[in-house]
């Protein structure tokens, strides 16, 4: 028996070492004392969790660290409910909370634990809504009622080394959105309908994946992270294709704005894209070529990139973003969050206009790289 827990633990120390290497900005989270970042549903909270606790930082109408809790060990992942008092929250980092197999819910009006989820594998992901919380492990998604946590799915999925999970949140009927078994594809579940969706999104294994808040569309990017597909879910039909770029990246986050008029991607390029989910047929209609060289390079152009949509936006400014969200009430602004070149955890709040340059709003540092704070001492 001892020899099995050894082993047990030799598998989850060798799959988060693996994780980790090949995590895009390793070198950056290593010397940091940031270990996740996540905005809640609306887009007006960042949860934080680092090596020694977790924090919660408003957003708008004016920045703020609103709650900021001390633990005896780091926080891996975090996971709010729009503003309540409940999270869930997974230990990580050297020294971790708890063991990053168990989901801890969170009071913060208490503050304590009040429940927990417990699993043979490492938890990649959590997601909450008002009525359930899903769970992504490495080949299957529980979800359970958030009242009394019984279990209410299980849902086996491909290799989902990155913890993709979605959840509607605008809805009564939930809508849940995770890879299905056959890699690069996505399973859609509407609960309410009783029904399974499956999209044959793209051909290598997913590596973004996004639900917007009413369950009608899925974002979806491959490993090699040029172009995002925009799915529409009751047809079951791929709407259109969003160029990022022509050189492989790393998607970390993918979002959709909460009235669904724009799409967010950020990637280890230190980028984030913007597209106009539905582009008014002006902006549609292309520019007619003036002369045979400029007929001939948008030929060229077009049949290396085909017909997928540029981004009207790109935002910089983090160099290894790790989540992004369009903020809640407030116009055009798009908040990234991540670390810096020297490992310190970043946010950037950006308004942004099609075609323009964007016009920075606010730039927070979150917490400290933690080699810089050993050298201090």
């Amino acid at each position: 028996a001892r020899e099995i827990r050894r082993r047990r633990r030799s598998t989850s120390a060798l799959f988060i070492q693996k994780t980790m290497e090949e995590d895009a900005f390793n070198e950056a989270a290593a010397q940091s004392s940031l270990l996740t970042c996540a905005f809640n549903q609306d887009g007006g909270c960042l949860a934080v969790g680092t090596t020694s606790g977790f924090s919660v930082h408003n957003l708008h109408p004016n920045y703020a660290r609103t709650v900021n809790r001390e633990l005896q060990g780091g926080i891996g992942l975090v996971e709010m409910l729009f503003r309540c008092n409940l999270m869930a929250l997974v230990g990580g980092g050297p020294s971790p909370q708890a063991p990053p197999h168990r989901v801890l819910i969170w009071d913060d009006h208490v503050p304590k634990e009040i429940g927990e989820l417990s699993f043979r594998q490492v938890v990649l992901q959590v997601r909450l809504r008002k009525d359930a919380i899903a769970v992504a492990l490495r080949d299957r998604v529980y979800v359970y009622h958030l009242a009394d946590l019984s279990l209410r799915d299980k849902i086996y999925t491909a290799d989902n080394v990155h913890g993709l999970l979605c959840l509607s949140t605008q809805i009564q009927d939930m809508v849940l959105a995770c890879p299905s078994v056959t890699t690069g594809h996505v399973r859609v579940e509407l609960y309410g309908l009783r029904k399974t969706v499956l999209l044959e999104a793209h051909e290598s294994a997913l590596r973004g994946l996004a639900l917007c808040n009413d369950g009608s569309k899925v974002a979806t990017a491959s490993l090699k992270g040029t172009v995002i597909r925009l799915w529409d879910v009751a047809s079951a039909t791929c709407l259109r294709e969003f160029r990022r770029g022509v050189e492989r990246a790393n998607i970390t986050c993918l979002t959709f704005s909460w009235d669904y008029k724009w799409l967010a991607c950020a990637s280890d390029k230190g980028t984030a894209h913007i597209f106009e989910v539905e582009p008014s047929e002006d902006k549609e209609k292309p520019e007619e070529p003036s002369s045979i060289t400029q007929m001939l390079f948008s030929t060229v152009r077009r049949s290396v990139e085909g017909d997928a949509k540029k981004s009207v936006c790109q935002v910089r400014g983090v160099p290894h973003p790790k989540a992004c969200t369009f903020v809640a009430e407030a116009s055009n602004q798009l908040a990234v969050a991540g670390w810096d070149a020297d490992g310190n955890g970043v946010l950037l709040i950006s308004e942004f206009q099609p075609g323009a340059e964007p016009r920075r709003i606010g730039y927070h540092v979150l917490c400290h790289s933690a080699v810089i704070d050993e050298s201090d001492e």
